[in-house]
C-alpha cells in the first residue's frame, strides 16, 4: 500500500474517540488574547480571524495546546511544562503565536492554555498535536473557518 493512501484520521474526519467528547470540542470556546481578544467557534467563519490574517499577512493558522494529554487531567505544573515544550517547538519553526485558552462554555473542565499558531499549515497543526499526544487540534485555512481536526 502507497503510504498516502494510508489512512489518516487528521484528513477524513474519522475517528476512535467517544462522540461525547468529540461533541465538547465542537461546542468549545477557542479564546485568543489578541488586540482585541476574540473567539473562535468550530465551522463558524471568522471576521475576527481574517483581521488577524490581514495583520500577520498569512492565510492560515493552528489553535493548538499541549495541555491534558489524551483528555486525562494533569495537574498544573504538568501543564505548564508542556505547554513551555510547546512554545520552544513553535519558537524553533518560527512561527508567530498568540496565547489563548481553550474554554468549555459549561465550565465543567478547566480551561486550556493555548495558542493560536499564525501561518501553521494543517500538517504542521496534526504533527504537533501528535507530538503533545492531542486527540484533537484546530486548523483554520484561507476562508477563516476553524475545523476540528481528530487525531485518532
Amino acid at each position: 500500500m502507497e503510504p498516502s493512501s494510508l489512512h489518516d484520521p487528521c484528513q477524513t474526519g474519522e475517528s476512535t474517540l467517544d462522540p461525547a467528547l468529540i461533541r465538547a470540542y465542537r461546542e468549545t470556546d477557542y479564546r485568543v488574547f489578541a488586540e482585541p481578544p476574540f473567539v473562535l467557534h468550530i465551522d463558524l467563519p471568522s471576521h475576527e480571524m481574517r483581521d488577524c490574517y490581514r495583520k500577520s499577512q498569512v492565510d492560515r493558522a493552528a489553535y493548538l495546546t499541549a495541555c491534558n494529554p489524551c483528555s486525562m487531567r494533569l495537574g498544573d505544573a504538568e501543564n505548564d511544562e508542556l505547554q513551555a515544550g510547546l512554545s520552544r517547538i513553535l519558537d524553533e519553526m518560527h512561527l508567530a503565536y498568540i496565547a489563548g485558552v481553550g474554554l468549555h462554555p459549561t465550565g465543567g473542565w478547566a480551561g486550556e492554555p493555548s495558542f493560536l499558531v499564525l501561518g501553521m499549515s494543517r500538517e504542521q497543526a496534526c504533527s504537533v498535536g501528535r507530538q503533545f499526544r492531542q486527540n484533537a487540534v484546530v486548523w483554520c485555512g484561507p476562508d477563516a473557518t476553524p475545523e476540528l481536526l481528530l487525531l485518532k
